[in-house]
């Protein structure tokens, strides 16, 4: 079988449903792509709320020229994970 949830009743109806469309090779790896989009998905989504959680921390905290640059870092970053990632795709 694919992986460590053989003996899940979700995943053993999934897997059935998509090897009688598509065969067992191709049903494995959709499960395998399926929990890889997740693990990136929740990482992303993750970050998003805290810091949209941390917003109002900032501005309890920051004064207005902290809060400013902060501002400025986030508008920054971006670029940076541009040039970082620049010919490093996985």
């Amino acid at each position: 079988m694919c992986g460590k949830f053989e003996n899940s009743l979700y995943f053993s109806y999934i897997r059935t449903e998509y090897t009688q469309i598509f065969g067992r090779e191709e049903a494995c790896m959709l499960e395998k792509l399926a929990k890889q989009t997740a693990i990136y998905g929740i990482s992303t989504i993750l970050g998003r709320f805290l810091s949209y959680l941390l917003t109002p921390f900032y501005t309890r905290i920051f004064g207005l020229e902290a809060y400013g640059v902060v501002t400025d870092v986030y508008a920054l970053i971006p670029f940076a994970l541009v040039l970082l990632t620049m010919g490093m795709e996985s």
